[in-house]
């Protein structure tokens, strides 16, 4: 009579024999549990620190900056390609602005807009009713707040090429014979190199009044600081400087857009004091300042569609589209 073999024997005969080194590794249960509960305790991150989708609270200061920065761009720089219509004198209708994809994604209203114009700390934008103030349209227009009635504009930086600058700009005061323009170590030794500051894509290289309390025309966390003889740069040169609404001395520099270092008086690293004086460095930069990269996001223009940080399209460096305020790229300017 044959033998009949457990179903349990049988079923170890047919199915393969797999090595102990190729076992799987028994994951202990304290640490499968640990794994689990971070999983489920953890949100994602998204932009601005929370909101939509996560469980963490919306970050109003981050909104606010990157609302901000959004706008920078599309006044200053990408409007054209955006299909925002500028008048020569850079302002754009409120309302149209908003119909724009990328605020409508944002969910950006009339009201935050006013928020983001009134709170930003450079007054880096101008809003005013479309029709002039003290009229019944206008004030009919203020209480139903219909941002068509309104229109906006970037105070400076634009590398649009605007038609009319005589309300953006004033002549700067003959009074004012200097002005400072802030930068990082890596772009101080590009500028020495090249022997000038420049206003690359924008339209003017941006400086301001002085060094301390500096509200607009260089970043606080500048390193190195140019000192500009503005009287010479006049007189020598023939260089006109202007002064923008929220205060930021800006200069075109000569037809090439450059500003020769003929006409800086002497240039000053905040940590190690005097570099160059006189035409001649007076300190070397030590060695670990040398051949860095600028900060990211600072001091460029990103070129294509979008807001937020990033690179003149030559050069790369952060995301997305303004900033800067200021200071110099490769070889110079702005804000």
């Amino acid at each position: 009579m044959p033998r009949i073999l457990p179903t349990s024997t049988i079923r170890s005969a047919l199915l393969p024999t797999v090595p102990p080194a190729a076992a799987s590794t028994k994951i202990p249960t304290r640490t499968l549990s640990s794994v689990l509960n971070q999983m489920s305790t953890t949100t994602p991150r998204t932009l601005g620190g929370g909101g939509i989708g996560t469980n963490q609270p919306p970050n109003p200061a981050s909104e606010i900056r990157t609302i901000s920065k959004t706008l920078s761009y599309t006044l200053r720089h990408g409007a054209v390609r955006e299909g925002l219509a500028l008048q020569d004198d850079g302002y754009a209708n409120v309302g149209e602005l908003l119909q724009l994809p990328k605020f409508r994604k944002m969910g950006l209203t009339f009201e935050k807009l006013r928020q983001v114009v009134s709170e930003n700390d450079k007054q880096r934008f101008s809003l005013t009713p479309a029709t002039p103030s003290g009229t019944a349209t206008a004030e009919a227009a203020a209480i139903a707040g219909d941002p068509h009635t309104y229109l906006i504009r970037a105070t400076q930086g634009h590398s649009i090429t605007l038609a009319d600058t005589s309300t953006l700009l004033t002549p700067l005061p003959p009074n004012i014979t200097s002005a400072v323009h802030g930068t990082f170590y890596s772009a101080y030794e590009a500028i020495l190199a090249c022997g000038y500051l420049s206003r690359m894509g924008r339209t003017h290289i941006h400086l301001a009044t002085g060094e301390v309390g500096v509200k607009s025309g260089m970043r606080a966390d500048a390193q190195v600081l140019f000192y500009v003889d503005v009287e010479r740069a006049r007189r020598e040169g023939g260089a006109e400087f202007w002064i923008s609404e929220n205060g930021v001395v800006l200069t075109a520099g000569d037809e090439l857009g450059r500003l020769g270092l003929g006409f800086v008086e002497r240039v000053v690293s905040k940590s190690l004091g005097v570099l160059w004086e006189g035409g001649k460095v007076v300190k070397e930069l030590p060695e670990e300042l040398k051949g860095g990269r600028m900060p990211v996001g600072k001091g460029h223009v990103k070129m294509r569609g979008g807001g937020g940080r990033g690179g003149r399209g030559r050069r790369g460096g952060g995301r997305g589209g303004d900033v800067g305020e200021g200071t110099s790229r490769i070889g110079v300017v702005d804000p």
